[in-house]
């Protein structure tokens, strides 16, 4: 049987089929829809089309299906691990910016709240440490992520997977949660509570341990354990390179951290 050709609309060619076969514009189109709308400006000006939805979605209800999807090849179906924490971190940022929040004082009230009574010289350093990462938010959030990607790839190394791998699970493990640290700068917005960040923190890496015991094949008790040790051990090869950087930057530069040392 003969396929039905068509004009197309664009080139005005004979062609048939879905598509062109001289320019490629889809044929068979539909009249315009509030629904036909949507979707068109999700696609071609959000570049979302129905991923993003997804990606959020599933990431809320069966995170580990979204892991093993990346890790096995089924890339069409969601955001990419590294592009989602970027977007997640991006919207982060954005929202701060709308909501005009002073992050500066964001982590003053925070350092109160835990340590009220710190020296000139600790509250100096404080104030130098949070205008950096404020002023590099994103970079120093990426920085920071190979550091727990090692320490989980380590304790689950008998588990086969390699560091890229772990990689993936991490990305998304903590992309995700960035959804409530935004509805917490929102609560600090209006509350003014600096605990918030503890918050958000804890909701952090509980996601990611949730992610880590559903992710990986065994008894579930012992991967949420063997998670903490993997958390704990990134913390520590952090802290490691954060104390073996300021100290060479010390040793090079010793002007650079001469007002931080009590007189």
């Amino acid at each position: 049987m003969e396929a039905k050709t068509t004009t197309c609309p664009n080139c005005e060619k004979e062609t048939f089929g879905n598509f062109c076969h001289h320019c490629g514009q889809k044929q068979g189109i539909n009249r315009l829809t509030w629904g036909s709308v949507f979707g068109e400006l999700q696609k071609r000006w959000f570049g979302f089309d129905n991923n993003f939805l997804r990606t959020v979605k599933d990431l809320t209800i069966k995170p580990h299906k979204v892991v093993e999807a990346s890790i096995e090849g089924v890339r069409v179906r969601y955001i990419g691990p590294v592009g989602y924490y970027f977007l997640m971190l991006t919207i982060y940022v954005l929202i701060i910016s709308f909501l005009d929040i002073d992050m500066n004082q964001f982590y003053e009230s925070m350092n109160q709240s835990f340590n009220p009574e710190v020296s000139a010289e600790q509250q100096a350093l404080q104030k130098d440490w949070n205008n950096f990462v404020n002023n590099n938010f994103r970079i120093v959030a990426f920085l920071m992520m190979p550091f727990f990607i090692l320490g989980i790839w380590i304790v689950f190394k008998n588990k086969g997977y390699n560091f890229l791998e772990t990689a993936v699970l991490n990305f998304y493990g903590q992309g995700h949660p960035m959804l409530v640290s935004i509805v917490m700068m929102v609560v600090y917005k209006f509350t003014n509570d600096g605990a918030s960040l503890l918050t958000m923190t804890a909701i952090t890496y509980l996601y990611l341990l949730v992610v880590i015991t559903l992710f990986y094949k065994g008894n579930k008790l012992w991967n949420f354990i063997k998670g903490i040790f993997g958390i704990l051990l990134g913390f520590i090869l952090l802290m490691l390179f954060v104390f073996a950087a300021v100290y060479l930057i010390g040793w090079i530069f010793p002007e650079l951290l001469s007002k931080y040392v009590p007189q």
